[in-house]
């Protein structure tokens, strides 16, 4: 695990933050929908969700720009082209744009079924 870490390079980080907000932010929710809490104020942390998926997509953008930029400097720095080298930038590349929108897409679909139950939720209270 710790070389996966290591190979998505130093955006990850921001991005790992991001998605541990955003998992905190999931199960307060769920505990609040849970206990039966009033669910009038729960609409603007659900946005939260989507917009720290979205935070952790963009970040995931910028990791790939990142690792892009280290293959170009591998390529300009060396007439002979280091495949190994051209492999790491790559896989700093391709894991932090998978990892972003993977995100992006569980924290889509869990706000839409928040969604769905708090807006059910205030039909049935009002």
């Amino acid at each position: 695990m710790l070389r996966y870490v290591m190979e998505c390079g130093p955006v990850f980080w921001p991005m790992l933050l991001a998605t541990g907000i955003m998992v905190a932010v999931i199960a307060v929710v769920v505990v609040q929908l849970v206990r039966g809490r009033a669910t009038d104020g729960l609409h603007g942390t659900i946005n939260a969700i989507l917009a720290l998926g979205g935070v952790v997509a963009v970040l995931g953008f910028l990791g790939q720009w990142v690792g892009m930029q280290k293959i170009a400097a591998v390529v300009a720095a060396n007439r002979v082209i280091n495949p190994h080298a051209v492999a790491v930038g790559l896989r700093e590349a391709m894991h932090t744009a998978i990892l972003g929108l993977l995100v992006l897409f569980i924290a889509t679909t869990v706000w839409l079924i928040l969604d769905t139950i708090l807006r059910r939720a205030a039909r049935r209270a009002a």
